[in-house]
């Protein structure tokens, strides 16, 4: 029922720690931006063109660098697509990172990687008491086979 698809959300989310400097979810922050996902999807949809808002601003990056900056960038908006069907495997992920010129997935998976907006529209259906639910829950969107879900808020 969980996948490696899964594993790929959450070393997408992993990248973004990287890159922002930010923690997951952030309940002190202002709303809209206590989850890092969430509050990284419109720069993600920008690609490599994202780099100085999304980079975490200790890092002290230069133009030598944004390269490598830009691959992490599009390796984290694929991983945490909203379905789990649209999500590359590591290997894919991987090739991104490394700088091939044609990732192994394919151009269709990547023009639509970030979905039509949809994962921000099922949040607010999906916001349960905390937001680490939420959280999970986003990562487990479009993971199939799940007859009862309740197990996975077990802490």
């Amino acid at each position: 029922k969980i996948s490696d698809k899964t594993d790929v959300y959450a070393f997408g989310v992993v990248l973004l720690e990287l890159i922002t400097g930010r923690k997951p979810i952030e309940p002190k922050r202002s709303p809209g931006e206590e989850n890092l996902v969430l509050w990284a999807k419109p720069y993600l949809q920008k690609g490599k063109g994202a780099i100085e808002e999304l980079i975490d601003p200790q890092l002290k990056c230069n133009l030598r660098y944004s390269n490598q900056i830009g691959r992490m960038i599009e390796a984290a908006a694929v991983c945490v697509t909203n379905e789990e069907s649209r999500r590359p495997g590591i290997h894919e992920v991987i090739a991104i990172l490394k700088g091939e010129e044609e990732p192994v997935f394919s151009k269709r998976k990547k023009s639509s990687f970030l979905g039509n907006g949809s994962v921000i529209d099922c949040y607010s259906q999906l916001q349960q008491s905390s937001e680490m639910k939420s959280h999970l829950a986003l990562a487990m969107l479009g993971v199939s086979e799940f007859e009862d879900d309740d197990y996975l808020y077990v802490c």
